[in-house]
């Protein structure tokens, strides 16, 4: 657009001020045709960016899904293999861990610190028995959650993605420094239940950003 208007200003002794003005004119509506068009390129490509990413965490959050199903509350008690889990959460970050939000990954590192603990002092876990959890006529769902705040002392809540890393980073320093001085069948319990909360946490809070980056891509849309 400056060289046409350089240009047009060289030969202004030749053009008359009407003419001038319309060459003026003509350049900036060529530029602004030239620059629409790069913006509604590059407006397309980070849609497509976006609708990329959220396809891929709809995937690799159906993956942690199938990963801790071993630490089931229904169903016939699994056995729990605390290095396995480890093991196969690290192959699920490597190969697409790059797809968590920073507070998402903050989340996983704490589930890792809590397995690693558990797997360093050889510390087992054990979900509560089945009479606890289904021999009232309360739901099973908040009898966890009550037995929850018996033994780690966190307030109960409906939704596990409103505890913020700091809440559940809390609860896990004060489990650790507590554990070793208590039962050995009470530890097996609350290891269980605080291994449930933050994988719960975990996947609660993924599944509610996937939700609010599907609402973005919509409205994007």
């Amino acid at each position: 657009m400056v060289n046409i208007a350089t240009e047009a200003a060289a030969n202004s002794k030749e053009l008359g001020w009407s003419d001038l003005i319309k060459v003026l004119v003509g350049a900036m509506a060529l530029a602004g045709v030239i620059y629409g068009a790069r913006l509604k390129a590059a407006f397309d490509r980070f849609e497509r960016l976006e609708a990329d990413l959220v396809k891929n965490r709809g995937k690799a959050y159906g993956d942690i899904w199938k990963l801790t199903g071993s630490l089931n509350l229904f169903g016939p008690i699994t056995q729990l293999d605390i290095s396995e889990l480890s093991v196969q959460l690290t192959n699920w970050y490597f190969e697409r861990g790059w797809v968590l939000t920073p507070e998402s990954k903050r989340r996983y590192f704490l589930l890792q610190e809590f397995l690693g603990f558990l797997r360093l002092r050889s510390i087992s876990v054990r979900r509560p028995a089945d009479e606890l959890l289904f021999g009232s006529p309360s739901r099973t769902v908040d009898l966890l959650r009550q037995r929850r705040k018996e033994l780690l002392g966190i307030e109960s809540r409906g939704d596990e993605s409103s505890y913020s890393v700091e809440e559940l980073g809390n609860c896990v320093s004060r489990w650790k420094s507590e554990s070793l001085q208590t039962a050995e069948e009470e530890r097996a319990e609350s290891a269980w239940i605080l291994l449930q909360l933050l994988l719960s946490a975990f996947r609660s809070g993924m599944v509610s950003e996937l939700g609010s980056q599907k609402a973005h891509a919509s409205d994007v849309k």
